[in-house]
């Protein structure tokens, strides 16, 4: 197993920790920016269709418009913090933040809330695992990166797991915040089987959430991942981006293993993204419920597939 240890001595959290914690994360969405545009500017040398650089600038504004805002509040957020006292100096050990970025770089939800969750029960703050691990995290992986022990894929992926656990512990914007209906719906956004064009999903995600909604996005993780969270949490809806050509017996038969597992045996299949917006008429046959045309309108897509099947009930 590769070695991802990297110890750093935790201090006390002080601006300049919170401008580290941030400049890791811009230094990471600006080398992906940079990768993304030379990639593209590649491909259009070659007349070719530069499908995955498009979502550079989405992945920027993500860290710019979520991800850092947040970091900027965890000073307010530690005062409410019901987790850990205010003042708890306890710290991630180098052990935890190895086991943290092996499951970031694993891509793995269950391991990386366990983690989290495990942290916090030991006294960990909020402010703490925002500073002190997600930073170094990120830090973590722009240095693997340069010193190719990870690809670009599996870099952005790690971004975007960190981008999860950010917003999972916002005490602000997550499910547990006042400004969430309790009784609003739920639902789960990620991508078919093998379809990597993650940003999307964060994208969709945003408008959901804008739309009142109570969302779990989960990019980029395995089928069997997304199965086992929807065996152990109420959905409405799931929710799969597919860009790319997928292959319909593999989707076919995940959403057969979304629905049978689901711990809502009424869940909603909602699909959207470029496959489906060239073939529609696919939605069926794969066994889907409804089509998104993009992010803007799926919140309304998937509140009439709602109303029509209470409807029906």
């Amino acid at each position: 197993m590769t070695d991802f240890n990297h110890d750093l001595e935790p201090g006390g959290h002080s601006a300049r920790d919170r401008d580290q914690a941030i400049s890791a994360f811009v230094y990471l969405g600006e080398k992906l920016k940079s990768f993304y545009r030379g990639e593209k500017r590649k491909l259009q040398k070659k007349r070719a269709s530069p499908e995955r650089t498009d979502y550079a600038d989405a992945m920027f504004h993500t860290i710019e418009g979520e991800i850092i805002p947040r970091l900027m509040l965890i000073h307010k957020a530690s005062d409410y913090d019901d987790a850990a006292p205010a003042m708890s100096r306890a710290v991630p050990t180098s052990d935890e933040k190895k086991r943290f970025l092996e499951a970031v770089l694993a891509n793995s939800a269950t391991d990386t809330s366990n983690c989290i969750k495990s942290l916090l029960e030991r006294g960990v703050s909020r402010e703490t695992i925002f500073l002190d691990l997600l930073g170094e995290t990120a830090k973590r992986l722009g240095l693997l990166w340069e010193e190719d022990r990870c690809d670009f894929t599996e870099v952005t992926i790690g971004l975007c797991r960190l981008h999860q656990v950010v917003r999972e512990q916002s005490l602000f914007y997550n499910d547990r915040g006042e400004n969430i209906d309790s009784e609003a719906p739920r639902i789960l956004l990620t991508n078919a089987r093998g379809d990597q064009h993650i940003f999307g999903v964060v994208i969709v995600a945003e408008f959901f959430r804008q739309s009142g909604w109570r969302v779990w996005g989960e990019p980029g993780a395995p089928h069997d991942e997304i199965a086992n969270i929807l065996q152990n949490n109420n959905f409405e809806v799931l929710g799969l981006s597919v860009s790319k050509d997928p292959d319909l017996d593999d989707l076919s038969k995940d959403i057969r293993k979304y629905r049978a597992v689901s711990r809502n045996p009424d869940i909603k299949i909602l699909v959207g993204g470029r496959f489906f917006l060239e073939a529609p008429d696919m939605v069926s046959s794969v066994g889907a419920d409804a089509m998104a045309g993009d992010a803007r309108t799926a919140p309304d897509a998937c509140k009439k597939l709602l109303v029509t099947s209470s409807l029906h009930c």
